[in-house]
């Protein structure tokens, strides 16, 4: 699940604790909120979710910073990396996480790179 920022301000570095007290592993969406490293920090075990976009520089530097931070593994998602139109979210979220300051930025096109 990405933009987890959108929901607690821990966002996924909060998950990844809670998933290593738990003992299971984490994948963190490739629009995580928190950069990998942030996450990884945290010490669970952690899996990195990967769109295939046709820019292969993002997948690339996101490759390299997953195996940098010490990813287990790799998952790649194959549907579109496009935020849809959930009505249910919208109840509970109604503004878009990226004009809270969880997420990339609006126009980014690539997992986020600094905490912020």
């Amino acid at each position: 699940m990405s933009y987890q920022r959108a929901v607690h301000a821990e966002g996924e570095i909060g998950m990844a604790r809670a998933a290593k007290e738990a003992g299971i592993p984490l994948t963190l969406s490739m629009m995580s909120s928190c950069p990998v490293e942030a996450v990884a920090a945290v010490g669970a075990t952690l899996w990195q979710q990967l769109y295939w976009l046709r820019d292969r520089g993002p997948v690339t530097e996101m490759i390299r910073r997953a195996e940098e931070a010490g990813c287990a593994a790799l998952v790649l998602t194959v549907d579109l990396p496009r935020i849809g139109r959930r009505l249910r979210g919208r109840r509970f979220c109604p503004e878009p996480a990226h004009q809270r300051g969880a997420g990339p930025r609006r126009g980014s096109h690539g997992p986020v790179k600094e905490d912020r």
